[in-house]
């Protein structure tokens, strides 16, 4: 049909979408200064909603690398703009969505969240050091789902397990210190303190 798509176009267009939205959030943050005022601020309200539910539907599968990098590169630090906005609900979507970006899967196993765009020439060249232990992957990924669930007692646990590996020195989280050290922090703006002193703890 003249519908289909092919899969390979699919990380092609999450990429330009993330990119239109990251352009789009970092316009309306600069004409709005921060402030809740006139058209600019919806436009923030939109474009967060709108990256936080696709988010949500790529959490079903691992992420695409070239889609990785954008979310990496360019949504991540546009939406974390709007962390200190004046308007609680834009700093709240601003905060989801950063934290559904930093947990996602990425393609192929292994750590979690989006890297650097430097982080891809040692990927390139993988040795069995390098080899990402099933079972700390395994608890990573439980810990990670864990972060962006709606129920505090749970989103605490995933924040006490991750804080937990990083304590016993695993390699796997502690290759993803980065990713997680910026999950901890915009975590420590949750509004309950049970969240807050998890991520404080971490």
């Amino acid at each position: 049909p003249a519908c289909r798509t092919g899969s390979s176009s699919l990380p092609d267009a999450a990429a330009a979408l993330f990119t239109l939205l990251a352009t789009l959030l970092t316009s309306a943050h600069e004409e709005t200064g921060g402030t809740s005022q006139g058209a600019d601020h919806e436009l923030l309200l939109l474009c967060l909603t709108i990256g936080q539910a696709v988010l949500g539907m790529l959490r079903a599968s691992p992420l695409h690398e070239a889609t990785r990098l954008v979310l990496a590169s360019e949504l991540l630090p546009a939406a974390q703009l709007a962390l200190s906005h004046e308007s609680r609900q834009v700093a709240e979507l601003a905060a989801a969505m950063s934290v559904a970006v930093l947990t996602l899967p990425r393609e192929g196993g292994g750590i979690l969240g989006p890297g650097h765009a430097s982080d891809e020439a040692s990927a390139s060249t993988p040795s069995q050091e390098d080899e990402p232990d099933e079972e700390e992957t395994s608890e990573l990924l439980e810990a990670m789902r864990e972060c962006v669930s709606e129920q505090v007692p749970i989103r605490a646990k995933g924040l006490d397990t991750l804080r937990k590996m990083l304590g016993r020195r695993s390699r796997t989280a502690s290759s993803a210190l980065p990713q997680l050290l910026s999950l901890f922090e915009i975590q420590m703006r949750h509004d309950d303190s049970y969240v807050y002193q998890a991520a404080l703890n971490a």
